[in-house]
């Protein structure tokens, strides 16, 4: 093997000790500098114009000292604040460390906060942020707290895993909210089939939409919605991102996946 071989490898190896030796801070002002340029971001804050955000609840965003991910969602959330040109922050994950804690402690106007500081508020003007929650936080934030603007799982595919019957014992708030997207689509991309007043849509099987046979039909089991005890009496989505073109095939990997803006309507 040539000499100019070993050179190169120790070259690369440099490379590598370097990059592991670069601060936090370098590495998120990198991220950063990838949101800021991003297509994303951009329709993000249009979609946010008019909405009057003064305040950030986010959860759920991770230790951002050990995980890329999440560094790139603290990324976001620095720039949103920026263009939002709001200061108030607060925050919480039982995954933050020691450094997590540390540097939220150094930004003027952020705090952790397992309960909501913002209890008794209208959250009209709160924007909620849980770039990867659980379905359980998801249930318990909509139910203690309130929200309205909504930034977090797109609520129908972070929820296709169960059928309507499931997802209603389970939960039943996000339920409703998901019923209420349905709803929405349903009556947006009409395909033919019938929606009956209830507006659950009957179901054709393949075999009599292409032989027209027999009328073979599935309903799905009726579920009553107005039960569910609930201060919405609406759910939209606001911005999807395409689709979710503009997070997929990024620098910031899976930090966005299926990130969606929702808006809640309550009276």
């Amino acid at each position: 093997m040539a000499e100019k071989d070993f050179q190169t490898s120790t070259k690369s190896k440099r490379s590598v000790n370097r990059l592991k030796l670069r601060s936090f801070d370098e590495l998120l002002e990198d991220a950063r500098n990838v949101i800021r340029e991003s297509e994303f971001l951009e329709s993000l804050c249009k979609s946010l114009e008019g909405q009057h955000v003064d305040r950030v609840r986010c959860l759920a965003l991770g230790s951002f000292h050990q995980d890329s991910p999440a560094r790139f969602q603290l990324a976001l959330l620095l720039e949103l604040l920026s263009s939002l040109n709001v200061t108030r922050c607060s925050l919480y994950d039982p995954a933050f460390d020691e450094e997590d804690l540390a540097y939220i402690k150094g930004q003027d106007h952020w705090s952790v906060d397992a309960e909501s500081p913002f209890a008794g508020d209208k959250p009209d003007s709160i924007l909620f942020f849980l770039p990867h929650a659980p379905l359980d936080l998801t249930e318990k934030i909509i139910s203690k707290e309130s929200p309205r603007i909504w930034l977090a799982n797109h609520l129908v595919q972070h929820t296709d895993r169960y059928t309507k019957t499931q997802l209603h014992d389970k939960y039943p708030l996000i339920s409703k909210l998901v019923n209420y997207i349905d709803l929405k689509t349903l009556n947006k991309t009409k395909t033919g089939n019938e929606i009956d007043e209830e507006g659950f849509q009957q179901f054709t099987s393949s075999r009599k939409r292409n032989a027209k046979a027999r009328k073979n039909k599935f309903k799905q089991p009726s579920i009553d919605y107005k039960s569910v005890d609930s201060y919405f009496t609406d759910c939209s989505i606001i911005n999807d991102f395409r689709n979710g073109s503009l997070l997929t095939n990024k620098p910031w990997l899976n930090s966005f996946s299926d990130l969606t803006l929702h808006m809640i309507e309550s009276n």
